[in-house]
């Protein structure tokens, strides 16, 4: 489930959460907050919400699509991106990066 957005359905301690993700396929599941990262966007959602209303909630928000447009995103993006470079795309784009920095 890495990379996938989930919302936190309910606070099980200091260290767990309760998430789920119906939209984006992440199961419903218990997880240690040190494994997540944070985003700014909320939904409104009652505690222990079942999956039906966290899709509806998750969809009428537009999440994926707000955080799709965030720079964090954008980032995560050019990761993946640079990661499947062949050796000769590696060769352009540092070459380009020579000759932008002249």
């Amino acid at each position: 489930d890495e990379g996938k957005l989930a919302a936190i359905v309910n606070v099980v301690d200091g260290n767990f959460v309760l998430l789920d993700g119906p939209s984006t396929g992440v199961s419903r599941t218990v997880r240690n907050l040190k494994d997540l990262r944070i985003t700014k966007h909320k939904l409104p959602l009652r505690v222990g919400q079942r999956t039906k209303g966290v899709r509806k909630a998750f969809d009428a928000a537009e999440v994926s699509k707000k955080f799709g447009e965030s720079q964090w995103a954008k980032k995560i993006a050019n990761k993946k991106i640079r990661a499947t470079l062949n050796d000769f795309d590696r060769f352009k784009l540092m070459r380009a990066k020579q000759i932008r920095n002249r």
